[in-house]
């Protein structure tokens, strides 16, 4: 987690620091703040997501959609919902409740498209 920054709970849905989603592999993040608006880009897909600090709303490659729960900021660093973000950059996001930590995995682009594809045996040699 970044620097002392732990993730929040708010109405049952974890928030994470954006410093934390920065560290997301192939994940690009802005932050604008003017607006106070986070944009990111997920250089495998090119899915762009943006969020506003406050808004209900986000746009999921410039489709607006509900976000459930605010991004906010919370003692100077800007929390975002952890498993909206995944999802909405096609990550799974998995909670392990006994030991409370949230883990989110993207699969690879490759192994996708090979297994999109039929081409099975090519597929599991990429995943050894």
């Amino acid at each position: 987690m970044a620097n002392g920054q732990n993730p929040i709970v708010i109405d049952n849905v974890t928030l994470v620091p954006i410093r934390t989603v920065s560290l997301i592999p192939n994940l690009k993040v802005d932050w604008d703040n003017k607006s106070k608006t986070v944009m990111m880009t997920d250089s495998d897909t090119k899915n762009k997501l943006k969020l506003t600090v406050g808004s209900n709303s986000a746009y999921v490659n410039d489709k607006k959609v509900s976000v459930g729960v605010n991004p906010t900021v919370k003692e100077g660093a800007v929390y975002v919902p952890f498993r909206f973000i995944g999802e909405a950059l096609n990550a799974k996001v998995l909670w392990h409740p006994d030991s409370k930590t949230v883990v989110i995995y993207k699969p690879s682009q490759t192994l996708l498209q090979r297994y999109a594809s039929n081409k099975l045996e090519e597929s599991r040699k990429a995943a050894i």
